[in-house]
């Protein structure tokens, strides 16, 4: 039986899937057959006889379409208020009147379900070979079909921060889209019967899976053995695209920051690199700010998929042309992000970086954060540097201020060792790395967190120990995605 890992990464423009073959020990950015891109767009589409179409399948005149369904369904109470504080912003930034027919959940739910049809019909139709006849030959051929039977497990990445303590409910919601896609698979049994459901019939079908006795859970531990069985898990975002560089040891040991700039949200962390390349992770987080804001200022922040599909294609189309610095709409918008992910940084690092020791000032000068998703393409996102202290610099011109260098992770990609060999991924590789990473089946020791860093190596003030508390969110473990509720 050959057994493949597929790492995920479901993006709010379109999603990437980098397939690890075990016995080969070989890793794989898939290309999809409806476009042979290594992109597939995050886009669903009601045509007019009740089914649905993904992707790049385009009907003439579909009765609606649906896109930013997997930020929408990300998007929460601790996910505004992390980025944007005590501020008066509370209202949803994806509350589309378009998700009114259909919640986000239930759009990421049947997307995921196609993706993921795709993804494995495609290995399996390598592996599988007909069998011609009965007999003697075709009992052989039977055996050996078996034999080279599929077996797939799977890790979906998801916008939350490293130590996996805080944002469990959205981790909870997304084990869920994930677990239901999974169901649905399994009950629809090919692509082609799953594209001739309509939608009512798949809310239905739904609907008679959390009725039954095997979607009942009462405990953590349950739950958790549901995922396992079916061998599926979800991954920080914040940590998966840093996973191939640890893998390939291309960093040497010291202080580093990541940041994925995504369509929907980025994903920043401070950490360090010790001995024998483990990773001490020492801030995390993910915040609602990404290449959308670009998007949605340039739109006056007019809150429909169709402003910020047209404010999309304007800014791209420009960028392409070379002439977006003579736009000054596009300058202003593009400007005003980066100004916040800069405010982004240096909070994440004064809360808890320099929060434990401001020793960690001096060890971040002029160190690289490095940069990656398709956000972090845009001009001005990814170039300069970015502020993390003032050393109490107002307007002193002999104090200096302590900076970090944005670096693109492109650099890192010369050693990688990657199918298809032709290395047509390359200039695709800053959006395609989180797949990578996620195709890297995880062991629970790879880095550490917090207390076990504390003792380290007297980099945290001992007498400055403190731990900020992390929620505790455990109690619900059914998402109820055609109502966008939890079920206790």
């Amino acid at each position: 039986m050959k057994t493949y890992h597929i790492g995920l990464d479901f993006g709010t423009y379109q999603s990437k899937a980098c397939v690890y073959d075990v016995d080969k020990n070989e890793h794989e950015f898939f290309r999809f057959p409806s476009n042979q891109s290594f992109f597939l767009p995050s886009r669903v589409a009601e045509k007019n006889d009740g089914c649905f179409e993904y992707g790049n399948d385009k009907t003439r005149l579909p009765r609606k379409e649906y896109h930013y369904f997997k930020i929408a369904a990300a998007e929460d109470d601790e996910f505004i208020s992390e980025t944007y504080g005590n501020s008066s912003i509370t209202s949803s930034f994806y509350k589309f009147n378009e998700y009114n027919d259909c919640s986000p959940e239930f759009l990421s739910v049947i997307y995921l379900t196609y993706l993921l049809f795709t993804i494995k019909e495609s290995y399996q139709s390598q592996n599988n070979k007909k069998v011609p006849g009965t007999g003697l030959i075709g009992r052989l051929l039977s055996r050996q079909n078996e034999e080279n039977s599929s077996k797939f497990t799977i890790q979906m990445g998801i916008p939350t921060e490293w130590s996996q303590e805080k944002n469990l409910f959205r981790k909870r919601k997304f084990e869920n889209i994930l677990l239901l896609a999974e169901v649905l698979q399994k009950k629809y049994k090919n692509l082609a019967y799953f594209l001739h459901v309509p939608k009512s019939q798949l809310i239905k079908d739904i609907k008679e899976i959390y009725e039954s006795n095997s979607y009942d859970f009462d405990s953590k531990e349950e739950f958790d053995a549901k995922l396992n069985d079916l061998g599926i898990s979800v991954y920080p975002e914040t940590a998966a695209g840093l996973y191939f560089i640890l893998e390939t040891k291309q960093l040497r040991p010291g202080y580093y920051a990541i940041m994925d700039i995504g369509g929907g949200s980025t994903e920043l962390s401070f950490f360090r690199i010790i001995e024998k390349n483990k990773i001490a992770y020492l801030a995390s987080e993910s915040y609602m700010m990404a290449a959308n804001n670009v998007y949605a200022e340039y739109a006056n922040n007019e809150h429909s998929i169709s402003a910020f599909r047209t404010a999309e294609q304007e800014i791209k189309e420009s960028i392409k042309k070379n002439d977006w610095d003579k736009n000054n709409s596009i300058v202003d918008a593009l400007s005003k992000v980066d100004k916040k992910l800069d405010q982004i940084v240096y909070k994440l690092f004064h809360k808890r970086v320099y929060f434990f020791s401001q020793g960690m000032v001096k060890k971040y000068q002029d160190q690289p954060i490095i940069l990656y998703g398709g956000g972090s393409l845009l001009p001005l996102l990814n170039v300069g540097n970015i502020m993390i202290h003032d050393n109490g610099n107002k307007s002193s011109l002999s104090i200096p201020i302590t900076s970090i260098v944005k670096e693109k992770i492109d650099k890192y990609t010369e050693i990688v060792n990657l199918l298809p060999r032709d290395k047509s991924w390359k200039n695709d590789f800053t959006m395609l790395v989180v797949a990578l990473g996620l195709s890297y089946i995880k062991s629970n020791s790879n880095a550490i967190w917090l207390k076990e860093y504390h003792a380290i190596d007297g980099d945290i003030d001992t007498a400055n120990n403190r731990l900020v508390p992390h929620p505790v969110n455990e109690g619900m473990y059914i998402f109820d995605v055609l109502n966008s509720k939890w079920n206790r």
